[in-house]
């Protein structure tokens, strides 16, 4: 039997997410109104706890539709010369139909770790930043 691929993609996503340092603090601080919840039976806590464990949640379904669907490639110049320095640059498109995506950053790696940053605020839905 064929599992089917949206099914394969649900159970095994290409990228996984992982929580921020303020996430990890908003996660212990939910466990945290949990555990106070479960000790006192005050439906505020229950009703604080569950809110912020639906903000993460929210979070985290809006990352990824910000960046689903879109494509980065390489602005290259039209001569390089060896030895000498080259301008390159990035270009990112939105294959989106609705959906605008807001706050990308494209990291470029120097050796392993971060060299230089690229940000752009707001790319449209099917259109290109640069």
């Amino acid at each position: 039997m064929r599992v089917p691929d949206w099914l394969r993609r649900l159970w095994h996503p290409r990228r996984t997410i992982w929580p921020t340092r303020d996430g990890w603090w908003t996660l212990f601080a939910a466990m945290g109104l949990g555990v106070a919840a479960v000790n006192t039976g005050n439906n505020l806590l229950y009703l604080l706890s569950s809110m912020l464990l639906a903000m993460i949640v929210v979070s985290g379904i809006l990352s990824e539709a910000v960046i689903r669907r879109l494509r980065v490639s390489a602005v290259l110049p039209e001569e390089i010369h060896a030895g000498r320095p080259a301008l390159l640059g990035a270009s990112v498109q939105s294959l989106k139909r609705w959906v605008p995506s807001y706050s990308i950053t494209v990291e470029v790696l120097d050796g392993g770790r971060a060299g230089r940053y690229i940000y752009i605020p707001h790319i449209p839905a099917g259109m290109r930043g640069s």
